[in-house]
């Protein structure tokens, strides 16, 4: 009900509030709204599934939160490269998506339905095995050992991460370390794309692990809960220049924390939500400190940073007119400039990428492509078939979350389905490659040594 109010407001907003080019804007937020209205069932139980959340939140914000901003900003801060077809086109494209999207949020909800009402099965939610085997912790210590001996061997690692308390508006999104820095075929530069492979995994294990020493020790008490809130905001020492990656670290932290705190759940939830909401303000106000995420009222900066971390209308439309020599050495780049280690294998043809022809015609070097654009690109009327599959795989891993009560499995799956599922509305194919391979591959490796789980059906609990 709340996203059918907001998007009737922001459909009011944009008709009252318009310009030229942005003259039927109104459409998005009203149509998208119309959308939440007939696949209602797509909410059906959203707190015991916080992967189809966020993503459901995503959708919002990009359809009719952003929307909202950019007329109460009067369009300001977001220059005009494109005309009202544009906007029509982009208008049709993020609709057309977001149908199929919450058709298949829709249909996984329902088939979550039939399946509960047939078996009878359940999770135990307060129930979570705080133990794990040797070799998981064997391999923990030696990949530890590992990420060590790489810091000291190859020092500059350390400028790949910012402190967010102790960083200026302009470092935190321009002065970061990149791998082509060392020469290609060099120890240093294969050191440090290992330690950048491994870890932000390990900071996710490692946080995490310090959660369970915590409630294994103190129990569930409300010192506990203050130390592990603590423990999980260590991440924001470590902010990657992805760094809304620092914002699903403390997403999964938080609710695996109020998972093992179940009696002190409100306090977590009060406590953790506090501190998260400074964080989160500090990184938006961090960046409309800049002049490229700037404008001239709170609004217009709030429209052009909402526009750029979930790419949007205006990104959408500014789409319409790159000018691409080859399309298939620009898929090729898109796919080979996510891998790992490209050193170690030299590309078959040189060329650019589809965000590099999309940046040179808006005038920017910072903004992700949409990947509904990219898709449409290479796809054409199939494109909504990449953004659904991304969702299916992401509320695969929920229900892997759902059903597991080993800590670490729970821990993994959950950041491995809240990486992949919003990573369809916020980061192009390259980046989501580059996720998958640096991020989903080795939290999914770790957990194979970790088969300890607790099931919890009908109330009788069987090891496995």
């Amino acid at each position: 009900g709340c996203f059918i109010v907001i998007s009737i407001i922001s459909s009011f907003c944009c008709l009252i509030i318009s310009s030229e080019v942005y003259d039927l804007l109104f459409i998005l937020p009203l149509s998208f709204g119309l959308l939440c209205l007939v696949f209602s069932k797509s909410f059906l139980n959203l707190k015991n599934h916080l992967i189809k959340l966020s993503i459901l939140l995503l959708y919002f914000f990009r359809n009719a939160v952003t929307p909202l901003f950019m007329s109460l900003g009067h369009y300001e801060s977001l220059p005009i490269s494109f005309g009202q077809t544009e906007v029509i086109k982009s208008i049709l494209l993020l609709l057309f998506e977001s149908f199929f999207a919450l058709m298949v949020l829709t249909y996984f909800s329902i088939k979550k339905q039939t399946q509960k009402a047939q078996t009878n099965v359940c999770r135990s939610w307060g129930v979570l095995s705080l133990t794990s085997n040797r070799f998981f912790y064997l391999a923990i210590i030696i990949m530890s050992a590992l990420l060590i001996a790489c810091f000291f061997a190859v020092p500059d690692i350390k400028n790949s991460y910012k402190n967010m308390w102790a960083t200026s508006s302009k470092e935190l999104i321009t002065t970061f370390s990149s791998i082509q820095g060392f020469q290609a075929g060099t120890a240093q530069r294969l050191i440090y794309a290992f330690f950048c492979f491994f870890f932000t995994p390990m900071l996710i294990i490692w946080l995490g692990m310090g959660i369970t020493l915590v409630r294994r020790i103190i129990g569930d008490k409300k010192i506990g809960v203050i130390i592990s809130v603590m423990i999980a905001f260590l991440s924001t020492f470590f902010v990657s220049e992805t760094s809304l990656l620092t914002i699903f670290t403390l997403i999964v932290l938080l609710v695996y924390t109020s998972t093992l705190f179940g009696k002190n759940k409100k306090i977590v939830i009060i406590f953790f939500g506090l501190l998260f909401s400074v964080v989160l303000l500090l990184m938006l106000y961090m960046r409309m400190d800049t002049e490229e995420y700037g404008g001239s009222s709170l609004f217009s900066s709030l429209s052009k940073t909402f526009n750029a971390y979930i790419p949007g209308i205006y990104c959408v439309s500014g789409f319409w007119g790159v000018n691409v020599p080859s399309k298939l050495v620009t898929f090729y780049r898109d796919i080979y400039s996510g891998i790992p280690l490209q050193s170690l294998i030299p590309p078959l043809v040189e060329g650019y990428r589809l965000s590099d022809y999309y940046n040179q015609y808006i005038g920017s070097s910072i903004q992700i492509l949409p990947l509904i654009s990219q898709a449409y690109y290479y796809l054409g009327v199939l494109a909504p078939v990449i953004p659904c599959l991304l969702i299916t795989w992401a509320l695969k891993f929920e229900e892997k979350m759902n059903k597991t009560n080993n800590c670490y499995r729970y821990i993994a799956f959950f950041s491995c389905g809240v990486i992949i599922g919003t990573s369809a509305l916020i980061y192009d194919l390259t980046i989501i490659i580059a996720f998958t391979t640096r991020i989903i591959l080795p939290l999914f490796f770790f957990t194979l040594f970790d088969k300890k789980e607790f099931y919890i059906i009908n109330d009788s609990c069987n090891m496995r």
